[in-house]
């Protein structure tokens, strides 16, 4: 139960909690300062119980029933035509020895395709520079421990199988200018991915 609390309703409590509460201060407001606290909780709580139960429910069930469906639909159809297995709740494949795990998202409710590229992530014990340094010449990509990652957004028309492509070719040159080789997903423990999923108060849950 804390766990949903936390991810769900916790960010959005304490941001609308300070956020009303320094509006009211610092406003020309009259009210006491016991009184403000009390404004500021119960819109806190309002807000955040709406805003809090939307996210799980897009995140638990919304979410993860149309990904099912996007399945059978482009650009996943394309695809799995294209040499990619279905794999859990993604598209699995290998470009260039790299392996491309494409699959479908909803950073802050919006939809998107995300593009992950493996890469080994135990080169520390042999690479002469610092993961850190990448990352920062990299900033447009989202780095986690074993993936690099690119979310596709759109409002209507999803991404082309072409779109994808180019994406994961991207990634799999930034990965090579970098030095990073390629990783086995079988022989690889499965990295968290680049999803991007509930961005609430610029911290990704």
């Amino acid at each position: 139960m804390w766990n949903i609390v936390k991810k769900y309703y916790l960010a959005t409590f304490a941001g609308m909690f300070a956020a009303t509460l320094m509006k009211i201060l610092l406003g020309k407001h009259t009210e006491t300062f016991y009184r403000a606290m009390l404004i500021a909780l119960a819109t806190a709580f309002a807000v955040s119980l709406i805003a809090g139960t939307l996210f799980y429910f897009q995140d638990t069930k919304w979410g993860p029933k149309k990904r099912k469906k996007l399945f059978n639909k482009s650009p996943f159809i394309d695809l799995l035509m294209n040499r990619f297995i279905q794999k859990d709740d993604a598209v699995v494949g290998v470009i260039d020895g790299y392996t491309i795990i494409v699959g479908y998202t909803w950073p802050n409710g919006s939809p998107a395709i995300a593009v992950n590229v493996l890469f080994d992530k135990y080169f520390a014990a042999r690479y002469k520079g610092d993961i850190d340094d990448i990352k920062n010449r990299n900033k447009l990509y989202t780095w986690t421990e074993g993936a690099v990652g690119d979310l596709l957004t759109y409002n209507y028309r999803r991404p082309s199988y072409n779109k994808i492509m180019e994406a994961a070719e991207v990634l799999i040159n930034v990965l090579r200018a970098e030095g990073l080789s390629a990783t086995n997903y079988k022989d690889n423990e499965k990295p968290e991915l680049a999803t991007g999923n509930i961005t609430r108060f610029g911290a990704v849950i």
